[in-house]
């Protein structure tokens, strides 16, 4: 679970165990930092959904790096196109959060729902509406092109029909 907690606060800021965290504030990340510890920090290298290497980095230290010093604001940022000249770091919240959003092609609320699956979760998942699961599953999967061609060829048979229709 460790392991998935430092993948989870890379890529959004947050865990589910530190659930304020997760919506993007730094409040209870402060319990994530070994006690003794005037820094904490988590970078993950990635690929993202469309190739692109990718580095997700969170951080928090305190004042001066001094284990009794004032907790300060963490640090999230994304590095997108690693070592390419169209490499681009996001550094603002609201960036970050995007960016994450289309790298990996889920957001906080569904990444968590489908990867981490924190107890009780799953049962969650199971449970919800089956449009929200397939959503899910389609952004997991890459299959949501299939959803597209079936509603093209939805479309297509309607009109066809309704022009044979017409002809009578």
């Amino acid at each position: 679970s460790t392991l998935l907690d430092c993948i989870c606060l890379a890529l959004y800021g947050g865990t589910p165990r530190l659930s304020p965290a997760a919506k993007g504030e730094d409040a209870d990340t402060a319990r994530i930092m070994r006690e003794g510890t005037a820094s904490s920090a988590v970078t993950l290298d990635f690929i993202a959904n469309d190739g692109t290497p990718c580095r997700a980095r969170w951080s928090r230290r305190r004042a001066r790096g001094r284990i009794n010093g004032t907790l300060q604001k963490a640090e999230w940022t994304l590095t997108v196109a690693l070592a390419s000249e169209k490499e681009i770091t996001y550094t603002k919240r609201v960036e970050v959060a995007e960016a994450i959003r289309q790298a990996v092609g889920l957001g906080y609320h569904d990444f968590c729902r489908t990867t981490m699956l924190a107890q009780g979760d799953f049962t969650k998942f199971l449970q919800s509406k089956e449009g929200e699961k397939s959503d899910i599953l389609e952004k997991l999967t890459g299959t949501s092109i299939y959803s597209e061609i079936g509603a093209e060829i939805y479309a297509s048979t309607k009109q066809r029909r309704t022009e044979y229709e017409n002809q009578n």
